[in-house]
């Protein structure tokens, strides 16, 4: 199966919407963050699909953060997400991690990366 084809099947799963470009920014949830990352951790996933998971909690995260939706439980389980050792992690966290946010604070998940003291 083509990376594609592998995406898709995560579209159908999570019932998410179909996009060929930003698949987990156009899909972000910040109320299914925890359902995000417990599929991570119980689904059998391949690297292509582990890249869009990444993709998809790091975008659930930060909106979840804008929502002010935000719960210690919440905090715990994406710091967990982020020792996983899941395909794709240290891009994802070089490539959040260097985003600056505006006077809106756009990405309020770089100062919890940094909150944190995760770093790429």
């Amino acid at each position: 199966m083509d990376a594609r084809a592998e995406i898709q099947t995560l579209t159908d799963v999570l019932r998410l919407s179909d996009s060929p470009q930003d698949w987990g920014i156009v899909n972000s949830d910040p109320s299914r963050v925890e359902e995000f990352i417990r599929f991570c951790e119980t689904a059998e996933l391949t690297p292509s699909q582990q890249w869009g998971m990444g993709e998809l909690v790091f975008a659930s995260m930060n909106d979840a953060l804008k929502a002010g939706i935000i719960t210690p439980q919440l905090v715990e389980a994406f710091e967990g997400f982020l020792a996983s050792g899941l395909h794709g992690l240290p891009w994802h966290l070089r490539y959040w991690s260097s985003l600056r946010s505006s006077p809106e604070d756009e990405f309020p998940i770089v100062a919890l990366l940094q909150r944190l003291a995760i770093h790429a």
